[in-house]
């Protein structure tokens, strides 16, 4: 798709884009089992590109930037824009993003 750029060298298996329309990804690097949907912007913003960390869905509209840490098994929300790092298990909406949910692993 001529909308969809993809500039990121370091991508684990099992990337899945459903409806690329108007994504631009470039990461440092994205783990596995990363799931992005239309019109989602992953990218710099004055300084260096985001790290995605394993099982990470990224909803349509949402805007990943910066140089911060998404951690593993997250869900970014529909047009959430996140500019801080992400805990493991969490969600992240609204804008200014903020965790609205937060797994704690009780082991």
């Amino acid at each position: 798709m001529n909308t969809l750029y993809i500039n990121t060298k370091k991508i684990g298996k099992g990337l899945f884009i459903a409806h690329g329309f108007s994504c631009i990804i470039s990461a440092e690097s994205i783990g596995e089992n990363f799931w992005v949907l239309q019109q989602v912007t992953v990218g710099s913003a004055h300084g260096g590109d985001p790290v995605i960390g394993n099982n990470v869905r990224v909803f349509a509209g949402a805007k990943v930037i910066g140089k911060i840490k998404i951690g593993n098994n997250v869900d970014v929300g529909a047009n959430a824009v996140v500019v801080k790092d992400v805990p493991d298990n969490s969600t992240a909406v609204g804008v200014p993003a903020r965790i609205i949910k937060r797994d704690i692993p009780t082991d």
